[in-house]
């Protein structure tokens, strides 16, 4: 059976050029969080962060449920949310 594909936003500390090292971590320190198959759609810098559109499937945003949308990070605060909708979190 295929995934079906969402999209989410998520913001990032720090500049576009290491994102690719955040999703390695992210994945490292949260193993449910499989951050191969993310890919990036629009992405707009802003002045403490990087603001991302990603593609990801279903099971991520079951995994991102049950971390209340900000999965742990070594790196600062990692927050995402579906696109055109809160986060549960910040309900």
């Amino acid at each position: 059976m295929l995934s079906r594909t969402i999209r989410v936003v998520a913001w990032f500390p720090g500049p576009l050029e290491v994102t690719e090292h955040y999703f390695q971590w992210l994945h490292r320190l949260n193993q449910e969080l499989d951050t191969s198959h993310w890919q990036i759609y629009e992405h707009k810098e802003e002045p403490n962060g990087v603001l991302l559109a990603l593609s990801t499937d279903t099971m991520f945003i079951t995994v991102l449920k049950r971390m209340g949308w900000r999965p742990f990070s070594s790196m600062g605060q990692v927050i995402f949310s579906l696109l055109s909708a809160e986060p549960e979190g910040n309900k």
